[in-house]
């Protein structure tokens, strides 16, 4: 629906998730303390873990790591710096994750901890696939698996290997990736290991899906929903009931899509968690939209925006409270400090008292010492306030980004709303008013048809809204997912203006279309946003143009590049128009010619897609002599051969 990279989140990140509730504690294992204070601070996260709480976790963790560093116990604050970099990978706070995951790396490289450092290198490697820097995730993981080899440590290396095929499932290397999956189901399978079993039984169902391989992803979710247990594992089973619903919509299939998310909805509302909410809503809409049910689709994505809203406000309070931990560990640390001193001076004063008999060289002494002394505090005291001030700087900046993202949200969040309910308000008056033409008139045939083919108009102008509202949507969130297949750019064009011939013919307009001569055009790149970005040319150019008018769309080869040309005989477009025309929600100084309705997006998310291609969008208008876009694409170096319109997928 309304932001795709809640789909990106649902494939990628929690597709990368090496572990579920109860996970960790199947092979990871944990330090027991003689202090109770740790020890209940352990118990603590283990249970809001458990429960997908990770704010509390967090802040469980803080404290256990805090008194770690009281008691200077280097064992546990490694076990706390776990904790808190996995715990700020799931909520989504990618950058405390990695300011810990490299603190847990520098004190296990300087502790000689192998394990320890194998499991710093596996989350740092996650986190990274998070921000999609492919390249260093890779290199993290082969060190996970280095330190698992050397630390002789068979779990770890099964954890590292998983790890490894995640990464080569993100850069699409499917066949080590299917390798080295494999290896690590058969090490849990032989441990008996369920629930880390079932995560990567999983991930070979993402490994599927991620090579379009549908029924084959369904085949192995429903594997693990089978088998696993639902009161055991509850988040694994909704994540998976969540995947089954999303491979059953691709395939065609949404109502049985419904019948899955029915299922997984217990499980959501017993863990409960913004994340596992966000997903699950997500792809409700989705599925009601599938089924033709906007309100119930519009109900569910606000229910997800505000899931996400929530995951900020948590993000932003992990910030804060991380900050003032920090602050309080530089507080703690100056007292130890200051009792150090003390300690310092009462030390000289005796040695001044049993050097009596040499009171001249060691008063000459406690002098130089204790001047040394105080430069010493001087200059720790100006530190510590300096790094004080510094962290509270940090802190405040970090609040006040949170709160420019939440309102930046809120903002984009109202703007779309307005715009759905403004622009949907008068195609479902005519549906309603078709309807009721249709009941007074049942027994007339020409008359149904020819409601039947306004309240077509109508219900494709909803859809045509709905969907730039969703690609905006995306596009502002900066997810928008590109797949490439190669195919036949020649037929793929020639479909989009076949599309709008009834409409042109409607309006009496000469609909033309201008195919290269010789072999077709093979493209690599997203058949489907393409054709949607030139879809958007051609219905403004049918939409702007007069009744009696010529449409014009041309296919070619211009050097290095394909060019597909839309010329219209409208009005043209002035120079106020071309400063703005590729802004969102910006309806120019033309009208439509037959009373059409206009979002004011087309333009925006033409120009955004044909970009995401490596492809510009040239215009050339003046007022009364009409409009010609032209979208130029980079061309393939090598001759191409005919292709069929829709390729195979990678």
């Amino acid at each position: 629906m309304l932001f795709p990279p809640l789909r990106f989140l649902a494939w990628l990140v929690l597709a990368l998730l090496p572990a579920t509730a109860g996970r960790a504690a199947e092979f990871e294992g944990s330090y027991p303390s003689t202090d109770a204070y740790i020890n209940a601070r352990e118990s603590e996260r283990t249970k809001y873990y458990n429960d997908a709480s990770y704010e509390q976790a967090i802040a469980a963790s803080l404290r256990g790591y805090a008194r770690a560093v009281e008691l200077g116990s280097i064992e546990h604050r490694m076990l706390f710096l776990r904790h808190l970099t996995f715990d700020n990978w799931l909520l989504g706070n990618t950058e405390n994750a990695l300011e810990h995951g490299l603190q847990l790396l520098r004190l296990a490289e300087s502790a000689g901890a192998v394990a320890n450092r194998s499991r710093a290198h596996r989350y740092l490697s996650q986190i990274f696939q998070t921000l999609k820097d492919y390249r260093r995730a890779e290199r993290h993981a082969r060190d996970a698996l280095a330190a698992a080899e050397e630390a002789n440590h068979p779990a770890l290396r099964a954890f590292a290997r998983e790890c490894l095929g995640l990464c080569a499932m993100a850069s699409g290397d499917f066949d080590v990736a299917r390798r080295e999956l494999a290896a690590a189901l058969a090490y849990w399978k032989s441990q008996g290991a369920t629930v880390t079993g079932f995560v990567v039984r999983r991930e070979q169902g993402d490994l599927a899906l991620a090579q379009g391989d549908l029924e084959g992803a369904l085949a192995i979710y429903e594997e693990v929903v089978t088998l696993s247990a639902p009161g055991r594992n509850p988040l694994s089973n909704a994540r998976a009931l969540r995947r089954m619903a999303t491979v059953l919509r691709r395939l065609g299939r949404p109502a049985e899509a419904m019948a899955r998310l029915e299922q997984a909805r217990p499980l959501v509302a017993r863990v409960g968690g913004h994340l596992l909410r966000l997903e699950y809503f997500s792809e409700l809409a989705l599925v009601h939209e599938a089924l033709g049910e906007f309100a119930p689709a519009l109900a569910a994505e606000r229910t997800a925006l505000e899931a996400r809203d929530a995951m900020a406000g948590a993000q932003a309070r992990v910030q804060a409270a991380e900050a003032e931990s920090r602050v309080d560990l530089e507080q703690k640390q100056q007292a130890i400090d200051r009792l150090a001193r003390e300690a310092a001076t009462r030390a000289a004063d005796l040695r001044a008292r049993d050097a009596e008999l040499a009171r001249t060289r060691t008063i000459r002494t406690a002098v130089i010492f204790a001047a040394a002394t105080a430069v010493t505090a001087l200059a720790v005291v100006l530190l510590a306030q300096r790094a004080r001030l510094h962290a509270r700087r940090l802190a405040l900046e970090e609040t006040r980004r949170a709160q420019v993202l939440a309102e930046d949200a809120g903002v984009l969040k109202s703007r779309l709303l307005a715009v759905a309910s403004h622009d949907l308000k008068g195609p479902l008056r005519a549906v309603l008013r078709s309807v009721d033409a249709l009941d007074r008139s049942a027994a007339d045939p020409a008359a149904v048809a020819a409601t039947a083919h306004v309240l077509r108009g109508q219900t494709q102008g909803m859809a045509d809204l709905v969907r730039d509202l969703l690609d905006l949507g995306a596009i502002e969130s900066g997810a928008v997912a590109i797949r490439k297949t190669d195919f036949d750019l020649v037929p793929l064009v020639a479909s989009v203006v076949a599309r709008h011939a009834p409409r042109a013919a409607e309006k009496r307009q000469v609909l033309q279309f201008a195919p290269p001569v010789g072999t077709g055009l093979a493209f690599r790149g997203d058949s489907a946003r393409l054709a949607q970005a030139i879809d958007n040319l051609v219905d403004n150019a049918v939409k702007y143009t007069p009744v009696g008018g010529v449409v014009r769309v041309a296919v070619e080869r211009r050097d290095a590049h394909f060019g597909v040309t839309v010329s219209d005989s409208g009005p043209g477009l002035g120079p106020d128009d071309l400063a703005r025309m590729f802004q969102p929600f910006q309806r120019l100084s033309a009208e439509p010619t037959a009373g059409e309705s206009s979002t004011g997006l087309g333009l925006h998310i033409t120009r955004d897609f044909v970009g995401r291609h490596d492809g510009t969008v040239e215009v050339d208008t003046a007022p009364g002599r009409g409009t010609t876009f032209t979208v130029l694409l980079p061309a393939p170096p090598a001759a191409p051969v005919a292709l069929a319109a829709a390729g195979t997928a990678t």
